[in-house]
């Protein structure tokens, strides 16, 4: 954090997720003199796997930009992707995708157990 710059102590805003908040802030960050500094701390923290916090950091907004939705597997992946703890909608959207392809693969070996048997049965009464 940059003492001197304008968002100092305006946490509730940069720490929201709401567009309007979005849009407030951004248009604070487009007039900071500290925003290359900003953008460079935001970059390195991605680079090395930090955790990037939600809502507006040098002009972009974190969770506004995100192209999945929670709630989903894509939105679980997307968290990870993020190296965010996953919400618990995008939890249990993989839990219920796993359990699926679980079940798929289930049926997929038994049909091949049938099919083999079929074949061995089939092969014996040609002898």
């Amino acid at each position: 954090m940059i003492l001197n710059a304008p968002c100092a102590g305006e946490w509730q805003l940069f720490d929201s997720t709401e567009p309007e908040d979005h849009l407030l802030a951004k248009s604070i960050c487009e007039t900071c003199p500290f925003l290359a500094e900003c953008r460079e701390l935001r970059g390195s923290l991605r680079l090395t796997g930090g955790i990037m916090p939600e809502g507006t950091w040098a002009g972009i907004g974190h969770q506004v930009d995100r192209r999945w939705k929670c709630g989903t597997r894509n939105g679980y992946d997307g968290h990870r992707y993020h190296r965010e703890e996953p919400c618990e909608p995008c939890n249990e959207a993989r839990r219920l995708h796993n359990l699926a392809r679980t079940e798929e693969r289930r049926r997929a070996r038994e049909q091949k157990n049938v099919d083999y048997a079929d074949r061995k049965i089939g092969n014996s009464s040609a002898a």
